[in-house]
């Protein structure tokens, strides 16, 4: 899974600040918005995954329909009579 690169600075009207310079709270509040970041990151991740899973298996499930129809077709019909002299009793040609 990608991993983000947490926040350790912060810019402010064109100012970098380092977060070491910033109180417990306000670290407290980036560590919060990393670690919700990487959630983000992860579920987008997670949703591309299983998007790609449904992909494949809608392509399976339609293969197999496919196979398992044409399999259960009966033979077709032939229009063809049969060779001279091999006709049923009681039909003529």
């Amino acid at each position: 899974m990608p991993t983000v690169n947490p926040v350790t600075n912060l810019e402010f009207e064109g100012t970098q600040h380092d977060l070491s310079e910033f109180s417990d709270e306000l670290r407290g509040l980036v560590d919060m918005y990393n670690e919700w970041n990487q959630k983000v990151v992860d579920a987008r991740d997670e949703f591309q995954r299983s998007q790609a899973a449904l992909q494949t298996l809608s392509n399976q499930i339609m293969a197999k329909v496919a196979e398992e129809l044409a399999a259960a077709k009966p033979a077709p019909a032939t229009t063809e009579p049969p060779p001279e002299g091999e006709w049923p009793e009681g039909q003529a040609e």
